[in-house]
């Protein structure tokens, strides 16, 4: 976290409340670090629930769309 500081840390447990006071060091290295600016972030979910959560990131361009169109097209046929 320290070496990169394009990194962004995204930590996803149901009991990440509790990890900050009673967690081992490295929770508690990256509560330091989220308190002091850097980019870690909890999310307390569990991973199921968070990926639900998480959107769908590959959109099509519309030249994209056309090519899937296409082929839709050409393969009914």
């Amino acid at each position: 976290m320290q070496s990169n500081p394009h990194l962004r840390l995204i930590v996803v447990d149901p009991e990440s409340d509790t990890n900050a006071t009673n967690g081992n060091r490295y929770w508690k290295r990256f509560f330091e670090l989220s308190d002091h600016g850097d980019d870690v972030w909890f999310i307390k979910a569990s991973f199921g629930d968070f990926a639900k959560m998480v959107p769908d990131l590959k959109s099509l361009t519309p030249a994209d769309a056309l090519m899937k169109a296409i082929k839709g097209v050409t393969r009914e046929q």
